[in-house]
């Protein structure tokens, strides 16, 4: 995070999207679909001593549970901040293949 965005709110959106630039959607506790998101809201403070004009880090853990990807399907986890994104962050990565059953002889 950039040193003058610190000590200020925003607001982060981390979407799952397909290679096409599709949403990943997932069943509401309504059974409707919808986008699989995560939104929240944040705010950076400045570590004492810390010299000015160095850009802040601002970890972040997410506890998730099973999402629906097919066995070696490509996806994207996409970023934003304050509606801003950058290809920077962006990270694809790819689901392991089904495993098949061993052949007997």
């Amino acid at each position: 995070m950039p040193w003058d965005q610190a000590n200020k709110s925003h607001h982060l959106v981390l979407s799952l999207i397909d290679t096409d630039g599709n949403p990943l959607t997932a069943s509401d506790p309504a059974g409707q679909q919808q986008p699989f998101r995560i939104e929240a809201d944040f705010e950076a403070g400045r570590p004492a001593g810390i010299a000015p004009g160095t850009p802040l880090d601002v970890p972040v853990a997410l506890n998730l549970g099973p999402i629906p990807l097919m066995p070696g399907g490509r996806y994207v986890w996409v970023l934003s901040i304050d509606g801003h994104t950058d290809e920077d962050w962006r990270l694809p990565f790819t689901v392991r293949p089904m495993a098949t059953a061993p052949t007997s002889s």
